[in-house]
């Protein structure tokens, strides 16, 4: 019969303890059929016709990326409200100069402030005739003309109190993108477990526990979700690539505070194209390095400012571990060379994970669906290309060609050293790294 996911994927009383302490009415952690905690406990986010979450680890927007191309990955689709209008505005102001003479100072000193009232040094009536004063400022205000002070005053209230949503508002209607790192890594540190010294040791204490290690996989669930729920209410022009430059206008540390706390996964698309590739690279995520570089740099030959279209067999592309996916012969730029040498860890990778290294007897050759591949390698990686060809077929002649390759190796170094050339002017950055693979 039919297998029940929901049954499945549901969470056991033990298993629940280990995400007792995130608040399942938390703003965050809410979608449409109610709390997502709760929706994780029972099984719920799971699709009971694919056996997959409904939760996706990576954010994309979705008028910018091809979401067919990539697995679990979920489009931001932002709120309809997330500017704070001029009525919030005045209310905030209003009620934190209640309390925050500092705010009180801010707004007296605004350019509104000078042509409605100027405050005199008053003696027992001063205090009236300052709140009289800000209130009919405060009701006249211009709240398109803020200075940066007081917006930043008005942040720093707001979370003081917890209220990251009008945080979120406010930096979007005022353009304020690089406080908006701050406000998101405050999220993303209420769900994470990485600063928690207790989920720490629990994790190394429990690494074989199934029971343990489904509670934590339910708990990146929920925040994978909550950070997700964030990105909703940022303002899309702020996270878009432009595809001319591959530049977004947040800065580093929007990304930097999320893959701090474990959520590298979450900004991926939305960095700066060059530090995409980079992230992934780093964390091995080979598929989806290919389908940005493919997506974003693989531009037209004829015509360096236009793109060309993602291949049609694009998604085997992605899954397969050869280099047929790389759009050029030989590396010329370092891109390209950065390109190479990633296809080249990924498949040593695979390779190294099927085959010991230390068999006496190998074949290059990997089952993908039932059918036996063996990827070739490109002439510029002559050492894997010889080391390889040796393990499929351990011949004395294929042994003698490889001992060529590496002595070839010492000879570009002798060259450098009499000739005083530039390493990387001959590729000697490809040559090692080939070698060192």
């Amino acid at each position: 019969g039919s297998r029940n996911y929901k049954q499945e994927y549901s969470l056991c009383a033990e298993s629940v303890e280990h995400i007792s302490n995130i608040d399942k009415n938390d703003e965050w952690l809410q979608w449409e059929t109610g709390s997502i905690v709760e929706s994780v406990i029972g099984g719920n986010h799971i699709d009971p016709l694919t056996g997959k979450s409904k939760i996706s680890a990576y954010s994309v927007m979705g008028d910018m990326e091809d979401t067919t191309l990539l697995e679990n990955a979920a489009p931001i689709i932002t709120r309809s409200d997330i500017f704070a209008q001029d009525v919030i505005m005045k209310k905030m102001l209003k009620y934190m100069a209640m309390f925050n003479q500092d705010m009180i100072k801010r707004i007296t000193q605004s350019r509104s402030a000078d042509l409605l009232m100027s405050l005199e040094d008053a003696d027992e009536e001063r205090e009236i005739v300052m709140n009289d004063k800000v209130e009919k400022l405060l009701d006249d205000v211009d709240v398109a003309d803020i200075s940066q002070p007081l917006l930043y005053l008005v942040l720093d209230t707001l979370e003081s109190f917890q209220l990251i949503k009008l945080c979120l508002m406010v930096c979007n209607r005022y353009n304020l993108t690089k406080r908006l790192s701050r406000f998101v890594s405050a999220i993303g540190f209420r769900f994470t477990n990485l600063c928690s010294k207790k989920q720490s040791v629990s994790f190394l204490l429990n690494l074989s526990n199934g029971k343990y290690q489904k509670s934590q996989y339910a708990r990146a669930q929920i925040a994978y979700q909550g950070v997700h729920n964030v990105f909703e209410y940022i303002n899309p022009d702020f996270i878009k690539i432009s595809p001319e430059t591959g530049e977004s206008d947040i800065d580093a540390e929007f990304s930097q505070g999320l893959i701090m706390l474990g959520f590298w996964k979450k900004p991926l698309f939305l960095m700066k194209s060059r530090s995409g590739l980079k992230l992934a690279s780093a964390f091995g995520d080979f598929s989806n390095y290919k389908y940005l570089y493919l997506k974003r740099f693989n531009r037209d030959p004829e015509d360096n400012n236009k793109f060309l279209d993602m291949p049609e067999n694009a998604t085997d592309l992605m899954e397969q571990h050869s280099f047929d996916w790389l759009p050029f012969e030989a590396p010329n730029s370092s891109l390209e060379i950065e390109s190479a040498l990633v296809t080249l860890d990924d498949i040593v990778w695979a390779l190294n994970d099927m085959y010991a290294i230390c068999a006496k007897r190998a074949t290059l050759s990997f089952i993908l669906g039932g059918q036996v591949l063996k990827p070739p390698f490109p002439k510029y990686l002559s050492f894997n290309r010889g080391y390889w060809t040796y393990k499929q077929d351990p011949t004395t002649e294929n042994l003698d060609e490889f001992r060529i390759q590496v002595k070839s190796f010492q000879n570009i170094l002798d060259m450098c050293y009499t000739e005083k050339r530039d390493f990387k002017s001959i590729g000697i950055d490809l040559k090692m790294h080939d070698l060192g693979s």
